[in-house]
């Protein structure tokens, strides 16, 4: 896949903290149809300090989904740890991209 892509930087969420439609917002004025979005969150910062980010990690809420969708993003990638399969992102985020 190619096309301009563009970092949105969400680190001064904390830990665990799930990343809304909220903080997508601020970037609106620069994302545009078809960009590729990067969500760089700082978690892999943490991975050596905080043994607990193997299960409380970033990841998209909802809301956030939605805003992806609706502002017609491509493609959208960000670091977790493992496991991103798992009940708390897979069944709510992924089901909102149509994936």
């Amino acid at each position: 896949m190619t096309g301009e892509a563009i970092i949105l930087d969400v680190s001064k969420k904390t830990i665990g903290e799930g990343i809304t439609n909220v903080d997508l917002d601020i970037y609106s004025k620069i994302v545009k149809p078809d960009d590729i979005v990067l969500l760089y969150t700082g978690t892999s910062n943490h991975w050596d300090q905080n043994e607990s980010i193997m299960q409380n990690y970033t990841c998209l809420e909802p809301s956030a989904a939605k805003w992806i969708v609706d502002h017609n993003i491509k493609c959208i990638g960000m670091l977790v740890w493992r496991n991103i399969i798992s009940k708390r992102v897979y069944y709510i985020g992924h089901s909102c991209l149509g994936i």
